[in-house]
């Protein structure tokens, strides 16, 4: 078995947290986009495409808009 050094250890876990707040800012990104996409009238499906967010994600923010 192969064990990590200290500095290795830390190396791997900031490179994680790094990984971590990247997908989630663009999660954060895309939500932003459907948010305007649904301003603009853009089918709900069209905007899962672009985003990858799920229909029922979507369909979620424009409930959550409509209020």
């Amino acid at each position: 078995t192969s064990w990590l050094t200290r500095e290795e250890d830390i190396k791997k876990v900031h490179a994680t947290e790094m990984k971590i707040a990247k997908e989630s800012g663009i999660e954060e990104r895309n939500i932003e986009i459907a948010k305007k996409m649904l301003q603009e009238n853009i089918e709900i499906s069209t905007i899962s495409k672009v985003t990858g967010l799920t229909l029922e994600e979507i369909e979620t923010l424009k409930e959550n808009e409509e209020l």
